[in-house]
């Protein structure tokens, strides 16, 4: 969505419901989107740039750490069957997967 879309959406659906919570907006805003003054559309579409920047920020930021939990479940799913078909992990694979985990050691064949 580009930020001229959100801030008409915004303001369309805060006209619409503004009675319903006792507000009456001013004159000058309560408008179509096509009507409303230059400098509030300028100013509701800055806003919205900053929401939008905002909320793929913070997308950036959980996006690489879902991922990283997803990779890290099939690892450890597939460090798991290995060891139930009867190969061994080794320090190494131990160490590796305790790290990635968070844990400070494995027992056995846990992971």
């Amino acid at each position: 969505m580009e930020a001229e879309q959100l801030a008409k959406l915004f303001h369309e659906t805060y006209e619409r419901l503004a009675p319903d919570f006792g507000y009456k907006t001013r004159e000058a805003s309560a408008k179509p989107w096509k009507d409303v003054p230059d400098n509030n559309k300028g100013l509701m579409t800055k806003v919205a740039t900053h929401v939008l920047m905002a909320m793929q920020n913070q997308t950036a930021k959980t996006v690489p750490s879902q991922l990283t939990t997803v990779a890290l479940e099939k690892a450890v799913g597939l460090l798991n069957s290995m060891v139930q078909g009867g190969e061994r992990h080794t320090d190494e694979s131990r160490r590796i997967v305790a790290q990635a985990i968070g844990s400070k050691k494995l027992k056995g064949s846990e992971l």
